[in-house]
């Protein structure tokens, strides 16, 4: 991590030289790298702490307190509260050196001299009253982060009370702890710690009436910090002020508690940033932005790069590109919907041998969210088309022999039903006969065939079992809408969600239901190819519907999230060009041709294609680096259950093209490494929109509305703005003032904005400054 001319390990280093416990920490973690608490008093030298961060590029520093470092820490949250409930119940916080951690709530680290205190690391200690207070101790055993690491919430660490001295000097700043605070923590940490026998009224008792006005003040915010109810608060300031001896003024009582009312996180003021760090770890400067600015946290917004138009050749190519200009669509649409109809033309004909025990089915699912009036059913219709047109032109073809063999049939099973009335009234002598009759008649039933039908659109886990059991267990869902999520998460069977058909179905895993109000549905090999758009809404939440990521139906998914064209659209759209749709439908037409053949027992089998050589180690190479991702740190960290499926759906998706490529017996070509390329192309274009959407199937809502929020300043290029002005602007979407604070308050934790109160003689007005380094890249 690069900051001004220094890098993180520069500062490791200096923290060093002070001889403190320095140590390699994980990103927005207070987690090592590395075992330490083995090492007793043997602290890491130059050449370690410079070996871990090398290894780590991404580590920020952290420190091992108490007799690790020889101090002592007091980790305060959320601090305009804190530290008066703090001083107020414990003591008053000595003069020492600390550190503004970057928590958006405001925090405070002080550092204290270890000097082998029997108190233990703490976790926000209770006061008499059993009330928490807010505030870690950090003694033997524990770790800080040191400046200029990163917090999680985005602001670095900052030095506080700090300055430029030599290290004696530096040494002699540090306070010891105060013993009134070790007592309070010895007991914290004893099994009795509740039990802390300090008590407010007996501090305030014969002390000087400023120091009164400064305490009670302070006993007042732990009041409000407790969520007391007001008249309850005011009921006990009353008491109090009336039991200080001497007396105090009870509307002053009152006063400091209507301020303590009033008081907002973040107004307490906090010493301005040093300009470097402590002795010896000059000449190594702190990275201060200007006016007190630091870098902006950006809001994770749809910025996944448009796929490569050239990523597929051939007639599935310009066939995608071709829609695409004509519906004057996203590309991603057309790509994500033409794969799917060659899945849905191609599933359960053939499958990719991989290596020796691991081979891949070619059905897949693709999401291609885009919003209402984005023209997604036109794009369905023209790309399923032959689809359609191949069950027509089927069903004419068999419609005699249908219609023959269901004659048949029926007069059979009218037979059928004469023997067995017969059967009931027939002498002893004859039934023999009629049962060999019944017998040989059902054995030569007539089998009547039925239309083919190769998609659907929302359709029941129980119906699709029917449907895959009717139509060589395999079947579509192809549709412009969601609805099949709703669906799967239990619309119509209260609620809970059928997942397991869906999951089987892809993976191609036998089918076995067998229940009892229903025909049983036994499927040997099913395949189940999914094509969606749905509107991007439909995706919110999705991660969590019981199951839906659990069980890993989200993790089968491509997505795409293409930026929508609307407000860009004109009159002047290609067609598709005849002979393109020609070729197109000439394409889909032969692989729907394509039967399987069949092993001796007369089960269908599927056709294997096989990878060259290249084309498999081009593969193998992906598979290794994308492994890597998955490692903690790495891209795929948080979305593992989708990465770790994603070198099985590249085989996919190169299976699918190749059977594109060669329509004519796929099966007698090896997959060429251009096919393979290709393939990986695609993936890592699903790659950068599939982070996007799983941040959007479990988005925060007041993020969504900060970048809505940000849209508007940066189209208005205002570098200063009021609340009000933000409010009238967009009331569409906001219908209370109280409404636009949450997304206010998110730009400004990701330093976007400051905001600053101004007083007009009636109620104050709220006013924002744009970041200047933002303002910069408006010039």
């Amino acid at each position: 991590m690069q900051l001004n001319d220094h890098t993180m390990l520069d500062y490791a280093l200096a923290y060093e030289e002070l001889g403190w416990f320095i140590l390699p920490l994980k990103p927005g973690e207070k987690r090592p790298y590395v075992e330490w608490k083995d090492r007793r008093d043997r602290r890491p030298d130059k050449a370690e702490i410079t070996s871990w961060f090398q290894k780590f590029p991404d580590a920020q520093i952290g420190m091992a307190t108490g007799k690790y470092s020889g101090i002592d820490v007091l980790d305060f949250d959320n601090t305009s509260v804190s530290i008066p409930h703090f001083e107020a119940v414990v003591h008053d916080l000595p003069e020492t050196f600390n550190v503004i951690s970057g928590r958006a709530d405001g925090g405070q680290h002080e550092y204290y001299k270890h000097n082998g205190s029997a108190f233990k690391n703490i976790v926000k200690p209770k006061d008499k009253n059993g009330f928490k207070i807010d505030v870690d101790v950090r003694t033997t055993g524990g770790i800080v982060v040191l400046p200029p690491s990163r917090h999680k919430d985005g602001p670095i660490y900052k030095w506080g009370k700090l300055n430029p001295l030599d290290m004696d000097d530096w040494r002699d700043e540090l306070q010891e702890m105060p013993k009134k605070m070790v007592t309070f923590f010895e007991n914290a940490s004893s099994s009795d710690g509740d039990s802390v026998k300090l008590n407010l009224e007996q501090i305030l008792s014969g002390i000087g009436e400023g120091e009164r006005d400064v305490l009670i003040f302070k006993y007042c915010c732990r009041l409000r910090a407790k969520n007391l109810e007001y008249a309850e608060a005011k009921a006990m300031v009353i008491n109090l002020a009336n039991d200080c001896k001497p007396k105090f003024p009870v509307k002053e009582a009152i006063k400091k508690l209507d301020q303590a009312w009033k008081y907002e996180p973040g107004q307490k003021s906090l010493p301005a940033p040093p300009k470097v760090l402590p002795a010896g770890c000059s000449p190594v400067p702190l990275p201060v932005p200007p006016a007190s600015w630091e870098a902006p946290v950006f809001l994770k917004e749809n910025t996944a790069p448009p796929i490569d138009p050239s990523i597929l050749n051939g007639i599935i190519g310009d066939m995608a590109r071709a829609v695409s200009e004509e519906t004057e669509t996203p590309l991603e649409l057309a790509v994500g919907l033409i794969l799917s109809v060659l899945g849905t033309a191609c599933q359960g004909n053939f499958i990719v041998n991989v290596k020796p025990g691991y081979r891949e089915p070619v059905n897949i699912w693709i999401v291609s969210a885009l919003d209402p009036a984005n023209r997604k059913s036109s794009v369905l219709i023209k790309l399923t088309k032959p689809l359609t047109q191949y069950e027509q032109l089927k069903k004419i073809q068999m419609e005699p022999i249908i219609r023959d063999a269901s004659s048949k049939r029926q007069n059979q099973e009218a037979r059928i039903k004469s023997l067995r009335t017969a059967y009931g009234k027939a002498k002893q002598t004859d039934l023999k006969k009629i049962e060999d009759e019944i017998l040989e008649m059902e054995r030569k039933m007539v089998e009547v065939p039925v239309y083919p039908k190769f998609w659907c659109q929302d359709v029941t886990p129980e119906h699709l079992g029917t449907l895959l059991n009717v139509h060589a267990e395999k079947m579509s869902i192809l549709s412009a809408e969601g609805g099949i999520f709703d669906i799967i998460g239990g619309r119509y069977s209260n609620g809970i969600g059928n997942l397991d058909l869906f999951l089987q179905a892809h993976s191609g895993d036998p089918v076995r239901v067998d229940r009892g109000s229903r025909e049983p549905v036994f499927l040997d090999n099913p395949c189940l190819t999914m094509g969606l758009s749905p509107q991007p809404e439909v995706l919110r939440g999705l991660i969590d519907k019981p199951g839906f990521r659990g069980k890993g139906l989200l993790a089968r998914f491509f997505y795409f999230l293409p930026k929508s064209n609307l407000g860009n659209r004109g009159l002047d759209s290609k067609p598709v060009p005849e002979a393109l749709k020609a070729g197109y439908q000439d394409l889909i037409y032969r692989l729907l041709d394509i039967t399987p053949g069949e092993d001796k027992h007369g089960k269908r089998q599927p056709y294997n294609l096989n990878l060259s050589g290249t084309a498999y180690q081009m593969w193998a190479d992906f598979y290794m680096a994308n492994e890597n991702e998955l490692r903690e740190g790495g891209r795929f960290e948080h979305l593992t259950d989708w990465a770790g499926k994603l070198p099985g759906a590249v085989i996919r998706i190169a299976g699918l093209l190749h059977c594109a490529e060669n329509p004519v017996q796929p099966w007698t070509r090896d997959i060429s490494p251009g096919t393979m390329q290709a393939a990986l192309g695609l993936a890592a274009c699903f790659a950068d929109h599939a982070l996007i959407a799983f941040g959007l199937m479990g988005a925060d809502r007041a993020i969504e509305d900060a970048q809505k929020v940000w849209r508007w300043v940066e189209k208005n290029r205002s570098d200063v703005f009021t609340k009000r002005d933000c409010f009238n602007a967009l009331k569409g979407s906001f219908s209370r003032v109280s409404d636009i604070e949450g997304p206010l308050k998110v730009l400004e934790e990701r330093n976007y904005i400051q905001s600053t109160t101004k007083q007009t003689g009636g109620r104050p007005s709220v006013q924002y400054t744009v970041n200047p380094e933002i303002l910069k890249g408006w010039a």
